[in-house]
């Protein structure tokens, strides 16, 4: 108990301190201030070896063991320069993202730029997820995408990217952490499930005086042949196998769109309907149809297209989110 306790404390105070540091904001400059550093695993391993060099060097009066242990730590020392202005002066700065769904990972565009010295080995990522590694020549930018891991619905923060380096000799470890002061759309998770049913529409039904017609848009069902009927319409395939003569009957859907109904879902509880009304408007959007989407207190007309898509699916992941952020991991 009492260490869980002393790290939950220490991640507090680091939290705050790292707020008054380094704020948020979508363009960050990595100054001295921001940038912190540490001895890698690999180089306590070199200081422990230097070390034991210097005392057997000591211990049997070896000069040139000596000499070996002093220019270990020589590297071992001047290699921390080299790291912190590896970072030094780095600008980051967030150029986009997309929004993904609830469980996905999204990427997020984030653009290097130095203004007079190259760097090398740049690791970014948010912690305990996959980092990009990319390389920035002297005055020049470099794009690269970070994958973000979308926890839950709604708005999320996916918190503090970091930002880490262990060049030249992998001995130190320098990194930032930094809040880009992004906020990520994530969508409901679709769940398959049963398509929604087609619905009227009044007005453009009281326009055309009909809802259905036969026409050449779908495929519905096959009939007895009549004569009188067209001749491009007969199933040829089924009259060889002699099954009959029949007609392909085909539907226009003049008037009807699929209504995407909140009331549609019963016993489910709020996620998994969002989740399969998500299902039911990416599947439609497919045919190109037009659908409507009725929530609780909200509705959609029934309409076509990605912008459409768009509208429908940034109702469901916004709607009755408890928080409407949620931070990552720090």
């Amino acid at each position: 108990m009492f260490w869980p306790s002393l790290t939950a404390l220490f991640n507090r105070h680091f939290n705050r301190f790292l707020q008054k540091t380094i704020p948020r904001q979508a363009s960050v400059s990595l100054s001295q201030k921001k940038l912190f550093i540490l001895p890698t695993k690999s180089g306590w391993f070199f200081l422990l070896a230097a070390l034991l060099i210097w005392l057997l060097g000591t211990n049997y009066e070896n000069n040139l063991a000596l000499a070996l242990a002093y220019f270990l730590f020589s590297v071992f020392l001047v290699s921390i320069i080299h790291t912190f202005k590896n970072l030094h002066h780095l600008h980051v700065r967030l150029t986009g993202s997309v929004p993904g769904f609830k469980g996905d990972a999204t990427d997020i565009n984030i653009q290097f730029s130095s203004k007079s010295k190259p760097h090398y080995g740049i690791a970014t990522g948010w912690p305990k997820q996959s980092s990009s590694v990319v390389d920035v020549a002297a005055k020049a930018s470099t794009d690269a995408v970070v994958s973000c891991q979308l926890q839950r619905r709604g708005w999320f923060d996916p918190g503090r990217l970091k930002i880490e380096s262990s060049y030249p000799l992998g001995l130190w470890r320098c990194w930032s952490l930094i809040d880009l002061d992004l906020e990520l759309l994530s969508y409901p998770r679709p769940l398959e499930c049963e398509m929604a049913s087609m619905r009227p529409d009044m007005e453009s039904s009281q326009e055309q005086g009909s809802v259905t017609t036969e026409g050449n848009e779908e495929f519905e069902n096959l009939k007895a042949f009549k004569p009188g009927d067209s001749l491009k319409h007969i199933a040829w395939k089924q009259h060889a196998q002699g099954r009959g003569l029949f007609t392909k009957r085909y539907s226009d859907h003049h008037g009807q769109h699929i209504a995407l109904d909140w009331s549609s879902l019963p016993g489910k509880d709020l996620e998994e309907r969002l989740s399969c009304l998500c299902y039911q408007a990416l599947r439609v959007s497919k045919t190109g149809q037009p659908y409507s989407l009725q929530l609780p207190g909200q509705f959609i007309p029934a309409s076509a297209g990605p912008a459409h898509l768009q509208k429908v699916l940034r109702s469901l992941a916004l709607y009755a989110s408890t928080e409407g952020t949620m931070a990552g991991n720090a």
